[in-house]
């Protein structure tokens, strides 16, 4: 599974969240992630933002209330590794 380090932890009620752990993509998975890529192939970047902040709650296992309080710092390196994380799985269903 991959792992990103925040540079800047957010509170997560009484825990402090300091780091996000992907977890491996299931058959399950597929009605969220077919959901952004419609909003993204119909055009709607705010839903297809929306969907990516979703993904980012669905795949880590946390609340999307700590994935909204992610820094900006952290933003892109998050959903650069989400993206990484959906690529490689899509590279191993092409094998």
């Amino acid at each position: 599974m991959t792992t990103i380090t925040l540079t800047r932890p957010v509170a997560n009620g009484p825990s402090v969240v300091s780091s996000l752990t992907w977890k491996p993509v299931r058959l399950g998975d597929y009605p969220h992630i077919l959901r952004a890529a419609g909003s993204f192939a119909q055009g709607h970047l705010g839903a297809f933002s929306e969907d990516l902040l979703n993904l980012a709650g669905h795949f880590s296992g946390q609340p999307r209330a700590v994935i909204d309080a992610i820094d900006e710092v952290d933003g892109q390196p998050v959903l650069d590794s989400l993206a990484e994380h959906l690529a490689a799985h899509m590279a191993k269903l092409k094998k």
